[in-house]
Protein backbone atom coordinates (compact mmCIF):
# COMPACT_ATOMS: atom_id res chain seq x y z
CA UNK A 1 0.00 0.00 0.00
CA UNK A 2 2.82 2.41 0.82
CA UNK A 3 5.47 0.84 -1.38
CA UNK A 4 8.97 1.30 -0.02
CA UNK A 5 7.60 3.21 2.97
CA UNK A 6 5.37 0.37 4.20
CA UNK A 7 7.82 -0.52 6.93
CA UNK A 8 7.70 3.03 8.31
CA UNK A 9 3.94 3.51 7.91
CA UNK A 10 2.89 0.15 9.39
CA UNK A 11 2.81 1.30 13.04
CA UNK A 12 0.55 4.20 12.09
CA UNK A 13 -2.03 2.45 9.94
CA UNK A 14 -4.70 2.49 12.67
CA UNK A 15 -4.17 6.20 13.32
CA UNK A 16 -4.38 6.91 9.60
CA UNK A 17 -7.64 4.97 9.33
CA UNK A 18 -9.13 6.88 12.27
CA UNK A 19 -7.96 10.14 10.66
CA UNK A 20 -9.64 9.25 7.37
CA UNK A 21 -12.85 8.36 9.22
CA UNK A 22 -12.68 11.73 11.02
CA UNK A 23 -12.33 13.47 7.65
CA UNK A 24 -15.31 11.58 6.24
CA UNK A 25 -17.51 12.44 9.23
CA UNK A 26 -16.47 16.10 9.14
CA UNK A 27 -17.14 16.39 5.42
CA UNK A 28 -20.51 14.68 5.73
CA UNK A 29 -21.49 17.10 8.50
CA UNK A 30 -20.27 20.04 6.40
CA UNK A 31 -22.49 18.88 3.54
CA UNK A 32 -25.59 19.10 5.75
CA UNK A 33 -25.00 22.69 6.90
CA UNK A 34 -26.40 24.31 3.71
CA UNK A 35 -29.44 22.03 3.90
CA UNK A 36 -30.17 23.12 7.45
CA UNK A 37 -29.73 26.78 6.49
CA UNK A 38 -32.15 26.27 3.63
CA UNK A 39 -34.72 24.76 5.95
CA UNK A 40 -34.27 27.68 8.36
CA UNK A 41 -34.78 30.20 5.56
CA UNK A 42 -37.87 28.31 4.37
CA UNK A 43 -39.23 28.38 7.92
CA UNK A 44 -38.78 32.15 8.02
CA UNK A 45 -41.03 32.46 4.98
CA UNK A 46 -43.87 30.59 6.66
CA UNK A 47 -46.25 32.70 8.69
CA UNK A 48 -46.78 30.73 11.86
CA UNK A 49 -46.62 31.23 15.59
CA UNK A 50 -43.96 28.53 15.80
CA UNK A 51 -41.63 30.10 13.21
CA UNK A 52 -39.08 31.29 15.76
CA UNK A 53 -39.00 27.91 17.48
CA UNK A 54 -38.48 26.09 14.18
CA UNK A 55 -35.70 28.48 13.15
CA UNK A 56 -34.10 28.00 16.57
CA UNK A 57 -34.03 24.24 16.04
CA UNK A 58 -32.31 24.69 12.68
CA UNK A 59 -29.79 27.13 14.17
CA UNK A 60 -28.94 24.62 16.90
CA UNK A 61 -28.54 21.93 14.23
CA UNK A 62 -26.16 24.16 12.27
CA UNK A 63 -24.13 24.85 15.40
CA UNK A 64 -23.95 21.14 16.22
CA UNK A 65 -22.84 20.34 12.67
CA UNK A 66 -20.22 23.09 12.82
CA UNK A 67 -18.91 21.59 16.07
CA UNK A 68 -18.69 18.17 14.41
CA UNK A 69 -16.79 19.71 11.49
CA UNK A 70 -14.38 21.44 13.88
CA UNK A 71 -13.78 18.30 15.94
CA UNK A 72 -13.31 16.21 12.81
CA UNK A 73 -10.79 18.72 11.49
CA UNK A 74 -8.95 18.73 14.80
CA UNK A 75 -8.79 14.93 14.91
CA UNK A 76 -7.65 14.81 11.29
CA UNK A 77 -4.80 17.21 11.99
CA UNK A 78 -3.74 15.47 15.20
CA UNK A 79 -3.77 12.01 13.66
Amino acid sequence: MFGPFARYAAPYVRLMVVGVIAIAIAQAAAAFIPLELGHAIDALGASSDETLAVVGVHVRNVLALALIVALGGYCMRRL
